[in-house]
């Protein structure tokens, strides 16, 4: 408290997006929601629009006025691609489309998931750093070869992060289970596990935010053939 008092602990509040069935959410709440926001201006709770292929004209227009404040509010999300993104990683299609948003950007499916979101920082500027200093002095490498090099540096590194993510999991599963939470979540009660033993959940996800700032194919541009 002494050093973070007032800190927010980052929820989001989502508006639109899909019913289960696949139609338009967004209702008249959804506009009193920015409208309210627009009024107070408060950073937290966060806000974030879910946008697709039904979202109707009114409401986008509306998050547009909201995001003209200036403030950062509210977030985009596209179910264009989220959607069969949680498919891609087994989902069901009525479960992917009621996603929702953990802190400040980080997906899950509520009431259905154990996720260790940022349970890791990856670091790729630094891959590429060391990528760099490995080659420092080497007058034949080739653009190409270099980036075989980073990307070969990339994936030893993801499987150790990998690693250290799983050694994680297994240290919440024996040191810090947590029951009441567990009551809350789907399918822990029926199979009798907690949220951290694997397989309590019925999804399991663990997030890693990657921190990247360059454009590397502009920076082959830039760089003279001789």
């Amino acid at each position: 408290a002494r050093y973070f008092a007032g800190f927010p602990t980052g929820y989001t509040a989502l508006l639109g997006g899909l019913t289960e069935s696949g139609r338009s959410a967004v209702n008249v709440l959804s506009f009193l929601c920015l409208d309210a926001y627009q009024s107070v201006q408060l950073p937290q709770p966060n806000l974030g629009v879910r946008t697709n292929a039904l979202i109707d004209t009114p409401f986008l227009l509306k998050t547009a006025e909201t995001i003209r404040l200036g403030t950062g509010i509210p977030q985009i999300f596209n179910d264009e691609v989220v959607v069969p993104a949680f498919l891609n990683r087994g989902v069901s299609l009525e479960d992917a489309r009621d996603y929702a948003v953990v802190g400040c950007v980080e997906l899950s499916i509520p009431g259905r998931t154990y996720g260790l979101h940022d349970i890791a920082m990856f670091n790729l500027l630094k891959v590429m750093e060391i990528s760099l200093y490995e080659n420092e002095g080497n007058d034949t490498l080739t653009y190409e070869a270099l980036l075989a090099h980073i990307r070969a540096k990339i994936s030893h590194y993801i499987t150790l992060m990998v690693e250290g993510s799983n050694i994680c999991d297994i240290g919440h599963r024996d040191w810090a289970p947590v029951p009441l939470l567990s009551s809350f979540i789907s399918d822990c009660l029926e199979k009798g596990r907690d949220i951290t033993d694997g397989g309590g959940a019925r999804y399991n996800f663990s997030g890693v935010t990657a921190a990247r700032a360059i454009t590397f194919r502009a920076y082959r541009a830039s760089v003279s053939p001789t």
